[in-house]
């Protein structure tokens, strides 16, 4: 029997934690979208304008994103840990090379990647408070 991904997330939170996730779905779901456009546009590995390692990384954060979204539904503390790694590298890299980013996406980005790094101790304490009640 599928497991209900809704149904998961909505028994699994409380509603605060349901909203700070929420974002992280959004954000994560941007990026999915993002990347799979770029690929359907320009194929596989479709940043062909920049150094290999860099064209693998972005066309892999199409599936890592997605994976992302999973386990926010699914497994909170691997979802955090992979939020957390994705956005802080995704950042890193794009901050040293500006010119391939127009200024509002970098500026977005900037603003997700400071929400999730915040957030996640917060929704730490909190998941495993409610978890140990």
């Amino acid at each position: 029997m599928p497991i209900n991904p809704v149904k998961n997330f909505t028994s699994k939170y409380t509603k605060p934690l349901q909203i700070l996730l929420f974002l992280y779905i959004i954000g994560f779901t941007i990026g999915t979208t993002t990347h799979t456009i770029d690929i359907i546009k320009g194929g596989f590995l479709p940043y062909n304008h920049l150094e290999l390692w860099k064209n693998i990384y972005w066309t892999s954060l199409t599936l890592l994103d997605f994976l992302a979204i999973v386990l926010v539904i699914y497994s909170l503390v691997p979802a955090l840990i992979l939020a957390n790694i994705i956005m802080i590298s995704d950042v890193l890299i794009n901050t040293q090379f500006l010119t391939v980013f127009s200024h509002y996406k970098l500026v977005f980005q900037l603003v997700f990647c400071a929400y999730v790094v915040i957030s996640t101790p917060f929704i730490c304490r909190k998941y495993s408070f409610e978890n140990h009640k």
